[in-house]
């Protein structure tokens, strides 16, 4: 079974979900653990975790900005970046994207990095990292 969290876009605050109901398009979602209300699909953004967790053990969701050593991009060495987490819809698989990739690269799998003393979570697109640089 999958597990989400949400972004609460009108109140600018990460959530909680306990259950998403795919019909009537509502998640209930939680503070503290605790089932509190019903919001609609467009009030929120699900992100889905990815079954991955980082050096810290938190959990890895899409939208996630991770700080890692990519050893594939430094030949013997390894390049440190932050990168953002997203699922490919092309690849079937949960990939991640740097700032300056070209999109003609081929995708990097999360997976392929999921050694946890590699990854950590910084923040994610909707609040931390990226909201204090725009």
């Amino acid at each position: 079974m999958d597990k989400y969290r949400a972004w609460d876009k009108l109140n600018d605050k990460m959530k909680g979900v306990c259950c998403v109901d795919w019909y009537i398009k509502q998640t209930v979602c939680t503070e503290d653990g605790e089932p509190v209300y019903y919001m609609d699909f467009e009030d929120i953004k699900l992100m889905r975790f990815t079954g991955i967790t980082d050096k810290n053990g938190k959990e890895i969701y899409e939208g996630d900005i991770l700080h890692w050593k990519d050893k594939s991009k430094a030949g013997d060495g390894s390049l440190e970046e932050n990168v953002i987490v997203y699922w490919s819809n092309e690849f079937l698989a949960w990939t991640v994207q740097g700032d300056d990739w070209s999109v003609d690269e081929p995708p990097h799998y999360l997976f392929e990095y999921k050694d946890p003393g590699e990854i950590e979570v910084i923040g994610n697109i909707y609040e931390g990292v990226l909201k204090n640089e725009a």
